[in-house]
């Protein structure tokens, strides 16, 4: 039961169980009816009901969290838990991956995946963050072009603040940023942006500003008053992005272990932004 006022929006967990003799099948998809009742004036009513469905994965698999984000709006991250053998006592660690323009939540974790050197085909994945590390692997997604600037680097940690909560965690977590493409850019600014809070960061073929990659955002290039726009306003207005450039944030990372990697033969991000990125790393932080 909630207490809510009138036009108030707010997240309400439930709780299902079932049949005791029945066991969850993983991957088999389970219908139920939604009721949400209310109690006005002293009596009961039915304001809305629909139908839904469930799904049962197994401990291993990744499996959608729904919260609500900073700006009360319903969003989603996929969660892949530790192992079971992962004692209760362990520190609060979570693997923070960003995904990539067009990745869903489930698909960015399941990204996550690895087997035996060696194992065959009947070998099956373990997804998540390494077993060894006890840690939690998040994969938050948002709807729109955020580039996990702003609105969506405050997803990515609201979607963590969840997690403690839904899992009754008060410590503070040891977050390792990890994101690939568009998230490579999000995975530096928040690695930046947390400080010592950031144990690690693992950028896999980024970019570092939007307005340098590709020809989605260019600034200037096809305004026709751009001749007009004073030298010291031009200034004034490319200082509103320094704040998401991730290679002039490179002092904010010193003290960040990092593992940049880039495909030498990527068509669709260039090598130039992570190799750009090492060496303003290794040149702001060289007397660090």
């Amino acid at each position: 039961r909630e207490d809510l006022a009138a036009s108030t929006l707010a997240g309400v967990r439930v709780s299902l169980s079932g049949n005791p003799t029945s066991r969850c099948v993983p991957g088999k998809h389970y219908a139920l009816r939604l009721i949400v009742s209310a109690i006005t004036d002293g009596a009961m009513a039915v304001v809305s009901s629909t139908d839904a469905a469930v799904e049962c994965r197994a401990r291993g698999a990744s499996a959608l969290m729904g919260f609500l984000d900073a700006d009360g709006s319903v969003q989603t991250a996929a969660v892949v838990r530790p192992p079971h053998w992962c004692g209760a006592d362990e520190p609060f660690r979570v693997l923070l991956a960003l995904h990539g323009t067009g990745v869903s939540a489930r698909d960015s974790a399941d990204a996550f995946k690895m087997k035996g050197k060696g194992s065959g085909d009947d070998v099956p994945y373990a997804f998540g963050a390494p077993p060894q590390a006890c840690a939690y692997l998040v994969a938050p997604s948002r709807h729109g072009a955020h580039n996990w600037e702003g609105v969506g680097m405050r997803h990515a940690l609201k979607a963590v603040d969840a997690l403690a909560a839904w899992r009754g965690v008060s410590q503070k977590p040891a977050i390792l940023v990890a994101g690939h493409s568009m998230g490579g850019h999000g995975a530096g600014l928040l690695a930046a942006a947390l400080g010592p809070a950031a144990v690690g960061l693992s950028v896999n073929a980024g970019w570092l500003r939007k307005e340098t990659y590709g020809d989605s955002n260019a600034r200037y290039l096809h305004d026709q008053g751009s001749h007009r726009v004073e030298p010291a306003l031009r200034a004034v207005l490319d200082s509103t992005l320094s704040a998401h450039e991730v290679d002039t944030l490179a002092p904010d990372l010193c003290a960040t272990p990092s593992l940049l990697r880039v495909g030498a033969r990527d068509e669709s991000v260039s090598p130039f932004y992570v190799r750009r990125l090492d060496r303003v790393i290794r040149d702001a932080c060289r007397d660090v």
